[in-house]
């Protein structure tokens, strides 16, 4: 079983990088490590509105970041006639993609896990109940890229340099992995079932509304991402993608410091799910300074 991203304020938010940025070989401005590390883990979970046991799901998750901060990131996607106000089409894209019927529904690292396929709830579904012992396989694994980010926001237009350095050959032929980089957003105030009983500390009996954190607003490469080219031992890749944020999404104001974004490196893609696992190879949350 296969078990098994000008007034002169500065806000900057810390998230992984190299501590060594100016490592042997590399030139001033790298700051990927080169040297191998384990994987992170990504948990894109499925959700909604409309989900009465989604906030326990939610609260699995944050504590799973909360214990592993460098190591475990998550995304919640609202998908389904379950989430309404909040899907986006990418989001949904990604649903149907994974075949996820069942919420809420965690797809770890884009692995299949099997578990609950003969029940018609797809390869990749997994239970929240799960999701601690499979994000701790996966980190005992050693991933053959790492992959770091820098993100600036200024005037609204978003501005992500990322760097990926392979540290052993990709298991795929060259042009097979793939960069995403995720927009997500924390403090969206809204209603969902199930919120005040189950993560009563998302919940204001004031606002009688629910806090959404860690959803997904954008995938900014789009749904399959972009290829990294070469991906043999000792590559090093760098590219910079450029967003415009919206003022609002699905009606919601976009805050800027409520932002975040992840990146990620796959094997393959979302529109090859039904064939091939994309399994995410390693995912990192950028730095953010907003100017």
């Amino acid at each position: 079983m296969n078990l098994l991203l000008i007034l002169a304020v500065t806000f900057v938010f810390v998230g992984c990088s190299s501590n060594n940025p100016t490592e042997p070989g590399f030139g001033p401005g790298t700051f990927v490590s080169k040297t191998a590390q384990k994987q992170n883990v990504l948990l894109e979970e499925y959700t909604g509105i409309y989900c009465g046991y989604c906030p326990d799901g939610h609260k699995i998750a944050d504590s799973l970041a909360n214990v592993y901060p460098n190591n475990f990131y998550h995304i919640n996607i609202h998908a389904s006639s379950l989430a309404a106000l909040y899907v986006i089409p990418t989001g949904e894209q990604l649903r149907q993609a994974f075949s996820i019927s069942g919420l809420p529904g965690g797809v770890m690292n884009r692995q299949k896990s099997y578990i609950y396929a003969s029940l018609g709830y797809g390869d990749y579904f997994t239970m929240r109940n799960e999701w601690k012992n499979i994000a701790q396989q996966i980190m005992s694994n050693t991933a053959y890229a790492n992959i770091s980010a820098k993100t600036e926001i200024v005037d609204r237009t978003l501005t992500t340099k990322v760097q990926i350095y392979f540290t052993d050959d990709s298991k795929v032929g060259n042009g097979e992995n793939y960069i995403n980089v995720v927009l997500l957003q924390d403090n969206i105030w809204g209603q969902q079932s199930g919120g005040k009983e189950l993560y009563p500390a998302m919940w204001d009996n004031t606002k009688q509304q629910y806090r959404h954190n860690n959803m997904l607003r954008a995938m900014i490469t789009g749904l399959n991402g972009e290829s990294v080219g070469n991906n043999t031992k000792g590559t090093f890749y760098e590219k910079t993608f450029t967003y415009d944020i919206p003022q609002k999404i699905n009606n919601e104001d976009v805050v800027l410091k409520d932002l975040s974004i992840l990146a990620f490196i796959t094997e393959k893609t979302p529109s090859d799910a039904k064939t091939v696992a994309p399994v995410v190879i390693n995912v990192c949350k950028s730095t953010l300074t907003i100017k």
